[in-house]
């Protein structure tokens, strides 16, 4: 093609790549030679604590009612503590304390509360017929090892029926043989060991217008157990409901032997234990046996001789010719349980069981040994610097041949205190140890 016949649309094209090639050389970069800083940005990878905010705690209530925090009770120092120091370990589990003002209307309050449906959570001594009427928490499943290795055995049997078990002792006693040892050094003799020598002595005392015991004291009700169960086959007897055994019989025997030689006070049957514990005060009656309670009751009482408690001594029951030794019957005197409503509310149940857990501790027990004077049914070594009286009741139980508590008879756990009267009171009036036995007997078969 020749450049004089050059087409419009080739010299367009032409002069549109002309103008490309000069826009082009306009926009070319011009190098540059500048100093520029440049921040270099490091990434760093930092550990920091975070706290979440926790769930709030869950807080419980336990409704607990007793004449223990009463000031002025023997008990109130220690409960004092125990409330505080469980607080202070269990800030989440808030006490109750519904304060009665006797055991007897803590007794009568607990029992109608009960009936109405609305027991305490804490129920302040317990009692089997609280158990069979369904008012109370079978614990047997919640005693673990370490807390059942504290816990005197004897006692606790005593608060179980049939596999359950429906209270834990928080005061229990030895029925120690209490003895006024100022009477022995006037006739001249030691502490019996024997039925005969307990007998000799009884001669001896009357020959100085003295008393060998008291049956009100405890002689008609502790005495006679402790000689029954001083027999051979007497558990195994009971438990079968032979209330007229010849155990039982045996028993009534001698005893009917101090009624009939006079070695008791002549009007016994006219007096209640209240009277009687002043002439053992005056150095008038030379044993009974009872419990610990009688050492603050009785011996260290407001108004008894200062120079009692100096001679004083505390030993097993004698023993019987062909028995089984010397005995100390231990007793539950008051027992904790847990309403049977907790069982419905899991929670409630353990903050429970870990306030009886507490009551029933090492520290707390003696505490109350040494605070209150009032051993609880937890094994704990008792300071004889500190309570030498107490530390000397609770030995005693180290001298027994046989330690017991009453066999498994519901009928005799319902009527722990009180199941020898009926008895008692036939030989006081003059009747014989047949006749005793007999109206003991029917007293059991109600």
């Amino acid at each position: 093609m020749s450049a004089d016949k050059m087409s419009r649309r080739t010299m367009l094209k032409g002069l549109g790549l002309a103008a490309a090639g000069t826009v082009l050389a306009g926009c070319a970069p011009k190098v540059v030679k500048e100093t520029v800083v440049v921040e270099k940005t490091v990434e760093k990878v930092v550990e920091k604590v975070v706290t979440a905010t926790a769930a709030p705690v869950e807080t419980v209530s336990l409704r607990y009612q007793n004449h223990w925090s009463r000031e002025g009770d023997a008990h109130y120092s220690t409960m004092e503590w125990l409330y505080k120091t469980f607080q202070e370990q269990n800030p989440n589990i808030k006490l109750d304390i519904q304060v009665i003002p006797s055991s007897s209307e803590s007794t009568k309050k607990m029992t109608a509360d009960c009936a109405a449906g609305d027991c305490p959570d804490v129920v302040h001594e317990v009692y089997l017929d609280y158990y069979d009427a369904g008012w109370l928490v079978d614990l047997a499943p919640h005693i673990d090892a370490e807390w059942r290795s504290r816990l005197i055995p004897q006692v606790l049997d005593e608060l179980t029926w049939d596999g359950a078990t429906y209270g834990i002792s928080v005061e229990y006693s030895p029925m120690s043989s209490i003895w006024n040892t100022a009477l022995l050094d006037e006739v001249g003799k030691d502490i019996p060991k024997t039925w005969d020598e307990f007998l000799a002595l009884g001669e001896a005392l009357k020959s100085k217008d003295l008393y060998l015991t008291s049956f009100k004291g405890g002689m008609g009700g502790h005495g006679f157990t402790a000689l029954l169960f001083g027999r051979q086959g007497a558990a195994e007897a009971m438990t079968r409901g032979e209330f007229d055994c010849e155990q039982v019989q045996y028993a009534w025997s001698r005893l009917k032997e101090v009624v009939d030689n006079e070695y008791n006070p002549p009007n016994e049957i006219e007096l209640n234990w209240r009277q009687l514990v002043p002439l053992f005060q005056t150095n008038k009656i030379a044993m009974y046996p009872n419990g610990a309670w009688h050492i603050r009751n009785s011996i260290t009482a407001e108004g008894a001789d200062p120079e009692l408690r100096n001679h004083v001594d505390f030993t097993p029951f004698p023993a019987t010719t062909g028995g089984l030794g010397r005995t100390i019957q231990v007793m539950n005197a008051t027992a904790v349980g847990l309403g049977s409503q907790l069982a419905k509310e899991p929670k409630r149940l353990e903050a429970a069981i870990e306030f009886l857990k507490h009551f029933t501790s090492k520290e707390a027990a003696n505490l109350f040994v040494t605070d209150a004077q009032s051993p609880s049914g937890v094994k704990t070594d008792v300071p004889a610097d500190k309570v030498p009286l107490l530390a000397g009741f609770l030995g005693a139980m180290d001298e027994a041949d046989v330690v017991f508590a009453l066999p498994a008879s519901k009928i005799l756990r319902r009527k722990a205190w009180s199941h020898q009267g009926p008895g008692t009171e036939a030989l006081l009036l003059g009747k014989s140890a047949e006749e005793a036995t007999e109206l003991y007997a029917a007293g059991l078969s109600e």
